[in-house]
């Protein structure tokens, strides 16, 4: 028996639904990508996905940090000694439900649009990543459009387990799912044809007015990151990152095991993967320094 393919937005058409707005704002998202290979546009899905993650881990981060600089009332729920970012963020990870979600207030998966997210992250970024060279932000809003209809479409075709009292309702709960999903498929769009529309004008007031608008640019250049840089310095500090993370966490559990944070350090430093003991006291100094 042959295995179904699965829909993918990248290169397939949208199969017929009673939504037919759906193939239309397919269409669309895909003429701004003319040009593009599926490759291409599959690639900057990936990179979609990294760029709103690292949003969210820098969101995330800021706020803690200002937290414990401003003694937000968050700590409360830390003992004195914990009050510090690595506490709070180690407690955060762990402990949240305590918490209401308006206790959180930083952006996150939970609170914010993928819309939202990719938006506020493409104004931090030079967008010179080789694998969608030239790129412009309304491309990146156009794969976001097609990776929400890719999710849209899926839901649509997945087999619902319902009791049997609903299934005869069926179509009207998969066409639900997509009733749902398609305000925000409009709004991207929409939002990136608009944002092609400003870069059209753009460029033709650089053409008219070449003396005024470089220097801008030039000034907006300057506050932001190299994408390309910035992807590759995140894969080399994301496993130390991590390995750090662990590490305190580690010795939170285990220091009253041990004699002196030296004695830690030395029996576990290369058990954590950590070349440098010096590295390792000095993160657990920091962790235990008080605030």
């Amino acid at each position: 028996m042959n295995k179904v393919k699965e829909f993918d937005a990248f290169s397939d058409k949208v199969p017929y639904m009673v939504h037919d707005r759906l193939e239309e704002f397919h269409g669309r998202a895909k003429y701004l990508l003319r040009g593009r290979t599926t490759a291409q546009m599959k690639e900057a899905g990936g990179t979609i996905t990294w760029m709103t993650e690292e949003y969210f881990r820098w969101e995330k981060s800021s706020w803690i940090q200002q937290q414990v600089e401003n003694g937000g009332h968050i700590l409360g729920y830390l003992d004195y000694e914990d009050r510090t970012e690595a506490g709070l963020r180690l407690f955060i990870e762990h402990y949240s439900y305590r918490m209401s979600a308006s206790e959180l207030y930083y952006p996150n998966e939970e609170n914010t649009r993928p819309l939202e997210a990719l938006e506020a992250v493409l104004e931090q970024f030079d967008l010179d990543d080789e694998s969608l060279p030239g790129a412009k932000p309304f491309e990146y809003l156009a794969v976001l459009a097609l990776q929400e209809i890719g999710y849209a479409v899926r839901s649509y075709k997945e087999d619902l387990d319902l009791p049997e009292i609903l299934r005869e309702d069926a179509p009207m709960i998969r066409l639900s799912g997509i009733s749902k999903a398609m305000p925000d498929i409009v709004e991207i769009v929409c939002r990136a044809e608009a944002l092609r529309d400003i870069g059209r004008r753009e460029a033709d007031l650089t053409h008219k007015f070449d003396n005024s608008l470089p220097a801008r640019a030039d000034e907006l250049a300057k506050t932001k990151v190299s994408l390309a840089a910035k992807k590759a310095a995140s894969i080399r500090h994301r496993s130390m990152n991590e390995k750090k993370e662990a590490a305190l966490s580690d010795w939170k559990a285990n220091k009253a095991s041990y004699h002196s944070r030296a004695d830690y350090v030395r029996i576990n430093a290369k058990r954590l993967g950590i070349e440098k003991e010096r590295t390792l006291y000095t993160w657990i100094a920091e962790f235990e320094k008080p605030k």
